[in-house]
Parts: structure tokens; sequence; C-alpha cells
């Protein structure tokens, strides 16, 4: 993984830890933050691979680690600087691949409206950590 997906990595890992540390101080965790995910890579073989084992692993990429946030209740306007800052750190990169709502194919969606499509709800996160459009 490269040293700027790192970086924004332990970005997001830190306000996911905040999110837990301020519910352990009397919120209570919603279901869906008891499960463990294992942050697979942002490569789409190194998922690929990883989500073919036969015991069943939840990965998570970077892009789900927003959609889970959001899950989580964090608004948009909260991780709209976390994202930019991901954003920032991939210059040449203009777009991300996402799985079509039929699921055959991944499509080219640009950065700026992942953020939005992911807050509009218009993704669900499979297993590998890819996300895919069900809207």
């Amino acid at each position: 993984m490269g040293k700027n997906k790192k970086y924004a990595l332990l970005d997001t890992d830190f306000l996911y830890k905040s999110h837990l540390a301020r519910n352990e101080a009397g919120h209570t965790l919603a279901e869906h933050s008891k499960q463990v995910y294992v942050f697979c890579s942002d490569d789409f073989k190194a998922r690929q691979s990883i989500a073919s084992l036969t015991k069943p692993i939840n990965c998570i990429s970077i892009l789900g680690v927003f959609y889970k946030l959001m899950k989580m209740g964090h608004d948009k306007t909260e991780m709209q600087e976390y994202y930019d800052r991901l954003s920032a750190f991939l210059k040449n990169q203009t777009e991300y691949r996402v799985w079509s709502f039929s699921g055959h194919q991944r499509i080219r969606v640009p950065i700026m409206q992942v953020l939005d499509d992911i807050y509009d709800e218009k993704f669900q996160l499979l297993k590998n950590g890819d996300l895919q459009y069900i809207k």
C-alpha cells in the first residue's frame, strides 16, 4: 500500500476509534459496529483473493470506511474534511471504481461523486470491501 493511502487509512482509523471512544463514554454502540472488518487493501485483486477464502472475512476498503462511518451516524459535513484529505493525497486519481447496479462490472465514478452517493445511500458494502450501487 502506498504511503498516501497508509496516511489516509490512519486518519480514518483515528476517526473510527474516536467514534468508538465516544460511544464507550455512555452512548450505545449500534449493532453494525460489533463486527470486525479487516482492511484488505485498496488493491482490487488483493481483496478478491481474501474474499474467496473458505472462512468468511469482512473486508473493508478505504471507501468502505466512509460507508461504515455514515452508517454509524457521522454526518456528511463531518466526513467531508477526511474525504477531501484522501482526495488530496490521491492527486493523480480522479475516479474510483465501484460495482454497477447489476454487479457484473466495475464502473468509474468521479471521486467527488462517491461521497455524495454514499450519503444518498446508493451503495451497499460487499464482503470483499467493495461498494456496489443499489439505486
